[in-house]
């Protein structure tokens, strides 16, 4: 190589080339060592330097890079210490791809599909906290988030929780649908599923996963069968004597809070996870209806629902009762209590024909039956909250029980209702109207 040949134009503009550069270590203001080479000098006799960064083994390879394209006259590549560094960054990327048949271009889009440089590297169980953090800060509803917190996500972060979020495949879903949960029904198998779908695809969202990837999107939902252990909506309707028994049951032994509740379901229509989150300023007496407020409602939206004849006397006994202070019992609580009144219910009746297993969703099923029956789809489904159609309520509830026993189920009262007094037909509610009147 001639004398001229060691000239290059940069960016910083003619530089005179060392034969060899070599390296030089210095700490920077944090104390950490730092490394960088003298690649020259400038036109006016100043060195040029070149940073090559913190990493010890990475500065000499490019101190091993700068030398060689010094050597073989490639100058203006060797100026810029970043381009060499970028080259060789490549390089190494390509060496570990080889053998994979994927082309370096490939890798890049398949990372970039991750949307965030962390997100190939979360597990399921950082995930599972970050959805849970999600379910929070957009309102979700308690029952909802503490669904996926004690029920779908535990047995899901068991048996993959340190795995990577974005390695979960088809065949690990249908692993742990089909054996892990293999003692599930189809029903109950389907919920998990459609669960799981949304934990992925909320992940998707927050930019840590590629919906299209999600394992569960791809996984259908068992289908139930109609077998003879199947119950139909008939099955789920509960007696008038049962239904009679069992609040006579409730206020006798003083569990107004029950009571209430079941009332709410059993006349109203009222959904048991909303139900349960009742108050008496929910429950309006003087005005006869229930005020759900949008945060405890499924569908997010708030429902007035009339309250009829029969259950505003069980709702007076029940406020008389707890003298207008709702004490509410934790979910938990709630079922275990509902639990052991069952069983008293079998053991108390023991030698009567009655029949107290009340199945699944008892309360709701035995509404919507009976107020089908008494006052039609249309406000049945209103007081449901089946606004969007009343198509299910034709399906499921027409003709399960008779127009006669419906009237019977929307007059079962205390037994003495004689006695309770009504807020709305109180002296002090006649005073009242006086008052707006005037």
């Amino acid at each position: 190589m001639s004398k001229t040949e060691f000239f290059a134009k940069t960016f910083q503009g003619i530089v005179r080339f060392r034969n060899c550069v070599s390296l030089h270590k210095q700490e920077n203001r944090s104390g950490r060592p730092s490394y960088f080479v003298f690649i020259g000098y400038d036109s006016k006799g100043k060195r040029v330097r070149r940073s090559l960064g913190l990493d010890e083994g990475k500065a000499y390879a490019l101190v091993t890079e700068i030398n060689q394209r010094i050597s073989q006259g490639r100058l203006a590549e060797a100026a810029n210490a970043f381009d060499v560094a970028t080259d060789l960054e490549v390089k190494a990327s390509l060496r570990k791809l080889q053998g994979h048949g994927v082309t370096l271009a490939q890798a890049v889009d398949f990372f970039l599909a991750h949307h965030r440089p962390t997100a190939g590297h979360l597990t399921v169980d950082e995930a599972s906290k970050l959805f849970l953090d999600d379910l929070k800060r957009r309102g979700r509803a308690p029952k909802y988030i503490t669904s996926f917190k004690e029920t779908y996500l535990p047995p899901f972060v068991k048996e993959f929780g340190q795995r990577r979020l974005v390695a979960i495949t088809l065949e690990d879903a249908e692993s742990f649908i089909y054996k892990t949960k293999a003692g599930l029904n189809a029903k109950s198998k389907g919920e998990f599923i459609g669960r799981l779908r949304v934990f992925f695809n909320t992940m998707a969202k927050l930019g840590f996963y590629q919906k299209e990837l999600n394992p569960f999107e791809k996984l259908e939902r068992p289908q139930s069968s109609k077998d003879e252990e199947t119950l139909s909506e008939s099955d789920r309707v509960v007696g008038i004597v049962e239904i009679t028994t069992f609040l006579d049951f409730l206020a006798k032994n003083e569990l107004w809070d029950l009571l209430a509740v079941n009332v709410a379901e059993l006349f109203c229509g009222v959904r048991s996870d909303e139900a349960q989150l009742l108050n008496w300023d929910s429950i309006n007496l003087r005005r006869g209806i229930i005020d759900l407020a949008a945060r405890i409602t499924k569908k997010r939206r708030r429902r007035v629902v009339d309250i009829p004849e029969n259950a505003l006397y069980w709702f007076q006994m029940a406020f008389d009762g707890m003298k207008g202070e709702w004490k509410m019992r934790s979910e938990s609580g709630f079922r275990q209590k509902m639990r052991r009144v069952k069983v008293a219910l079998r053991f108390a009746n023991n030698d009567h024909d009655l029949n107290f297993s009340f199945e699944q969703n008892f309360a709701r099923v035995s509404f919507a039956s009976y107020s089908y029956a008494q006052f039609g789809a249309e406000k049945t489904a209103a007081a449901m909250g089946h606004t969007a159609s009343v198509a299910v309520l034709h399906t499921n509830y027409r003709e399960v029980v008779s127009k006669v026993e419906a009237q019977c189920y929307f007059k079962i009262l205390p037994a003495h209702a004689n006695k309770i007094t009504l807020l709305r037909d109180s002296k002090t509610d006649e005073i009242s109207l006086n008052e707006v009147e005037l």
